[in-house]
């Protein structure tokens, strides 16, 4: 049992000196990570637009897109200084940050255009109905008026 401890102790240490690019993240790997981030932020940036635009709030939007933002930022900070098993960990985070962003942003998008139709509708349906409303209360009480008064001018000339 002795004997065979010595044998398992250097094959382990020959199997990790011989493979050390196994488990560790190379420039390429580094790059590809970063833009790939890069284009999760830039499109969950241009949902945010879209849903503000829309008259969304996207104030928890926003603090998410920052924080996949400070993320990223450190990855690049990280990739300058070669550190490509960070690089590719941060930028990997700061994709995962933004999972269902797309479509929480759409959701927000869809629900203020709904709201700002019947917003319009509400205001312009209204106040035309409102205004035809007034005019015509406004015409039969005029009607109304000028019947009794006609009636009362032919009664006091009459006398």
């Amino acid at each position: 049992m002795k004997s065979s401890l010595p044998i398992i102790l250097l094959t382990i240490v020959v199997f990790f000196s011989t493979f050390p690019g196994v488990f560790a993240y190379n420039r390429e790997d580094a790059d590809t990570a970063l833009k790939e981030a890069m284009k999760a932020i830039i499109a969950c940036y241009e949902a945010a637009v879209n849903a503000e635009k829309a008259g969304a709030n996207i104030t928890e939007l926003a603090a998410t897109l920052n924080e996949a933002g400070d993320l990223y930022s450190k990855a690049v900070l990280a990739y300058e200084t070669e550190d490509f098993d960070s690089t590719v960990r941060l930028a990997k985070e700061s994709q995962s940050v933004l999972d269902g962003f797309v479509l929480e942003a759409d959701a927000l998008r869809e629900v203020a255009s709904e709201q700002r139709y019947w917003d319009f509708m509400i205001n312009v349906v209204g106040s035309t109905a409102g205004t035809f409303a007034v005019i015509l209360v406004s015409f039969a009480l005029w009607t109304l008026l000028n019947r009794r008064y006609s009636k009362e001018g032919r009664s006091s000339r009459g006398h």
